[in-house]
C-alpha cells in the first residue's frame, strides 16, 4: 500500500511532539513492513527538499500556509507513487486541502487533539473580582479593558471540516473520540480506536527501579512546559511535598511554551514560581529523544497532570520502563494506565491531590515497584507495535472500501 502522510510538524526541523514522534515511528515501521510511506511536512527553506525518498519537505511558516503549500507537490508526487491512501490530522485540519483536490483518494483522519479542543480546555473565564481590578488598570491607563473570549468553532473550520471530509478516522483513545463528539465533530459511525504505535527500545526493558528510596529522591516530568500539561498545577504541589521530603528533586524535561507572563516563557515562570526551593528543582529544556532514556533511568516517580491528554507517549516511555506513575484522570492517560491499575490517578488541576500522591509512593516502596511492574506488563500487552499498524492497515483498507461503495 502506498500511504502520504500529510503534517506540517515532523521531526527534527518542524518539531517532535505527538504528532511527528507519531509520523517519524510510523513510516519506519510500514516502510520495513514492505508498504511506501511518505510524509509531506514542512521547512523553513525556501525551496521543496526531498530529505530522502519518505520525506519531503515543503515551504511554509505556519501548519495553515503548509496546508496550502501542500497540493502542487502532492501532485507532482502523487504521479510517481499513485498513493492509495492520505492520512490528515484533526491539529488544523492538516490535509483538508489535499482531499478536496484529490477527492477520490480515501482520506483517513488520525485524531492527535484539535486546537479548537486546547483553546476550549486552556479558556478560563476570569473571575468576578478579577474582572473588577482589570476593568479598573485598564481605566487608569486611558484604555478599554478587552477580555478573552471563549474559542467559537468558526474560527476553527479546518477542522470540523477535515472531521466531516474523512472517510476513517483512527482514535487514540475512547476519551478523545467521545470529546470530540461531544463538542460537535462528525466523528460518529467512521472512527476505530487505534492507539499510537509505540516501539520498545530495548534499553527501557532492561531499566530497573530503586526497591528503596533513600537519598536524592527523583521526581520527573516530561513533555512540553505549558498550562495544558499541568506544570504548574506540579510546580504548586512541590512545596507541600518538600515539607515532608526534603532530599526530593523535581527535574523538568521538556521545550517551554508560553506562561501567565506574556513576557517570560514557562520555565522561567516556575523558575520564579519555585524561587525558594531553586536547590530541589532543575529545568533540562528540550532535549533529543535518544536522550529521554537518562531521565527514565535516573526517575523514581513520573508525574503527567495534563488537564486534558488524547493519549500520552512519555507516559508510555515511562511505563515501558517500569516506573511508578501519576497521571491525570482525564482522557486517555487514565486509558493507558488501565484506570489506575497501572498508575495513581488524580483530578486536573489538583496540586494537593499531586503531593498526596508523590508522597504515597515515596513512603511505600512496595505499591511504587508493583505499579511499574504493572504499567511494564500493559504496556507489552497492549500496545504491541507490529499489532496497532496491522489495525492501521485495516482502517486506511475500510477508507479504502468505502470510497469505492460511493462510487
Amino acid at each position: 500500500m502506498n500511504i502520504a502522510f500529510i503534517s506540517y510538524e515532523f521531526p527534527p526541523e518542524t518539531g517532535g511532539g505527538g504528532i511527528g514522534t507519531y509520523l517519524e515511528l510510523a513510516i519506519k515501521k510500514f516502510n520495513e513492513a514492505g508498504h511506501l510511506a511518505v510524509v509531506f511536512c514542512g521547512t523553513g527553506k525556501t525551496e521543496v527538499k526531498e530529505e530522502h525518498k519518505n520525506v519531503i519537505r515543503i515551504p511554509s511558516s505556519s501548519w495553515s500556509e503548509f496546508d496550502q503549500n501542500v497540493v502542487e507537490v502532492f501532485r507532482h508526487y502523487h504521479q510517481q507513487y499513485k498513493f492509495n491512501v492520505i492520512e490528515g490530522t484533526d491539529f488544523q485540519g492538516c490535509g483538508l486541502s489535499v482531499k478536496k483536490s484529490f477527492p477520490q483518494i480515501p482520506l483517513i483522519v488520525r485524531l492527535h487533539t484539535p486546537l479548537y479542543l486546547v483553546d476550549k480546555i486552556s479558556y478560563q473565564p476570569l473571575p468576578l473580582m478579577a474582572k473588577i481590578r482589570f476593568i479598573l488598570g485598564s481605566l487608569r491607563r486611558f484604555k478599554i479593558p478587552k477580555f478573552s473570549s471563549p474559542p467559537v468553532k468558526n474560527n476553527y473550520k479546518e477542522e470540523f471540516d477535515i472531521i466531516a471530509a474523512a472517510d476513517r478516522i483512527s482514535s487514540p483513545s475512547i476519551s478523545i473520540y467521545e470529546k470530540l463528539k461531544t463538542v460537535g465533530f462528525s466523528v460518529a459511525n467512521k472512527t476505530d480506536i487505534i492507539p499510537l504505535p509505540f516501539d520498545v527500545n530495548p534499553q527501557l526493558r532492561s531499566i530497573k527501579s530503586r526497591t528503596t528510596l533513600e537519598k536524592k529522591i527523583s521526581v520527573v516530568y516530561l513533555g512540553r512546559l505549558e498550562k495544558r500539561k499541568g506544570v504548574i498545577d506540579l510546580a504548586d504541589a512541590i512545596p507541600h511535598v518538600l515539607k515532608q521530603y526534603p532530599n526530593v528533586i523535581f527535574t523538568f524535561v521538556g521545550a517551554p511554551s508560553t506562561s501567565p507572563k506574556n513576557e517570560i516563557l514557562m520555565d522561567e515562570y516556575l523558575q520564579e514560581k519555585l524561587i525558594n526551593f531553586k536547590k530541589n528543582v532543575r529545568f533540562i529544556g528540550k532535549v533529543p529523544h535518544s536522550d529521554i532514556i537518562d531521565f527514565l533511568q535516573m526517575g523514581d516517580i513520573f508525574v503527567f497532570p495534563s488537564h486534558y491528554e488524547s493519549f500520552g507517549i512519555a507516559c508510555c516511555e515511562a511505563m515501558a520502563a517500569g516506573k511508578a506513575i501519576i497521571g491525570s484522570n482525564e482522557g486517555g492517560l487514565a486509558e493507558i494506565l488501565n484506570f489506575g491499575e497501572c498508575g495513581l490517578l488524580i483530578a486536573p488541576k489538583q496540586p494537593h491531590q499531586i503531593s498526596a500522591k508523590i508522597n504515597t509512593l515515596i513512603k511505600n516502596d512496595e505499591l511504587r515497584l508493583s505499579l511499574g511492574n504493572r504499567a511494564r506488563k500493559r504496556l507489552t500487552l497492549m500496545y504491541n507495535c507490529e499489532q496497532i499498524l496491522k489495525m492501521q492497515l485495516e482502517n486506511y483498507e475500510s477508507a479504502i472500501n468505502s470510497v469505492k461503495n460511493e462510487r
